[in-house]
Formats: C-alpha cells, structure tokens, sequence
C-alpha cells in the first residue's frame, strides 16, 4: 500500500542516499515513495526514478506520471476462473503453469542516470 511505500523509501533514502532509482512492487507502493522524494527534495526523475508494477489507473494521474510495468489483470482473472472451473469439474486434471506477457508503460518518473 501507500503507506509501506513511504515507510520502506524513507528507510531506503535515509540509509542509502546515492541511490538513483526504486523498482516498487506495486504502483501503490511507488505512490509512497514518490511522496517521500518529494518530502526529501528530491526531483523524479532527475534524482530519483521510480518504477511501479500493475498499471492501475492512478499511475497515470500523479505527478509525475508513474512508469510502471503493465499486467493483463483482466486475463488473468478470466484464466484463473477457467482452470478453477476446469478444476472442480475434473479434481485429477495436473496444474498448469500459465504465463501471460507484461509490458513497459513509460511515463515521467524515469530518466537515464547520471
């Protein structure tokens, strides 16, 4: 969540002030550490990138506008609920492993390193 973010980039930031860019587990957790940065002073992305996992529509309206690494969440929701019916209706069938492809959405709060 949002509030994790801030905790664990506070920590990250304080400990470590060289570092120049934050890969987040979630976009809501990148929220947080954009909050820091700019409690900080820091600058997104000049001095600090930050990059979320999830694409949710919030990435998009803050400032800057988050890099995020976009997945099919409503793929995966549709597949999921096919093998689980597939599942119920056949107890023995073996698992599968499905892999549904990700991709880069590029915004405002990366920038090369200097």
């Amino acid at each position: 969540n949002i509030e994790m973010g801030y905790h664990g980039a506070l920590k990250i930031l304080r400990e470590s002030p060289h570092v120049t860019a934050i890969f987040a587990l979630t976009d809501a957790i990148a929220v947080g550490v954009l909050h820091v940065a700019s409690e900080l002073g820091l600058k997104v992305p000049q001095d600090l990138s930050v990059v979320g996992f999830d694409d949710i529509l919030l990435a998009s309206h803050v400032i800057p506008r988050l890099t995020t690494v976009a997945q099919p969440v409503e793929k995966i929701g549709m597949k999921a609920t096919e093998l689980l019916l597939q599942q119920i209706r056949n107890p023995d069938l073996l698992s599968e492993v499905i892999t549904l492809g990700t991709h880069l959405v590029i915004r405002d709060s990366t920038a090369p390193p200097r």
